[in-house]
């Protein structure tokens, strides 16, 4: 048997492991008594859909590292680009990948 105590990033990766999958499994025991149209599923699901709505916008304004020294506009318009992009296919990997491209297209041509 491995002796966890004597590696620590073992034991990080076994206790992150637990913490994880016991979670994991809960929600799967759990979800079979829950009704997805209910008025707290949908409250969940609008406060998930604007925390990552608002640490989008917060990326796209205040950027870390090296994407701060891209401009502000290509940031603006691939954010803007993956949004239609989503709504226009219905499919979050297009809105990604558009968004991407027009990104890396305006900073490679210089565009802004």
């Amino acid at each position: 048997m491995i002796d966890l105590t004597a590696n620590p990033i073992l034991m990080m990766i076994a206790v992150g492991g637990i913490a994880t999958y016991m979670w994991r499994f809960a929600g799967v025991v759990l979800v079979r008594k829950l009704d997805p149209a209910s008025d707290i599923m949908l409250w969940v699901r609008a406060v998930a859909i604007a925390i990552v709505a608002a640490l989008c916008t917060k990326l796209a304004l205040t950027p870390p590292d090296i994407v701060a020294q891209t401009h502000l506009a290509s940031r603006l318009a691939a954010m803007a680009a993956g949004v239609l992009g989503f709504f226009a296919l219905r499919h979050t990997g297009y809105g990604v990948a558009i968004g991407i491209a027009v990104f890396a297209g305006a900073e490679a041509l210089g565009i802004f």
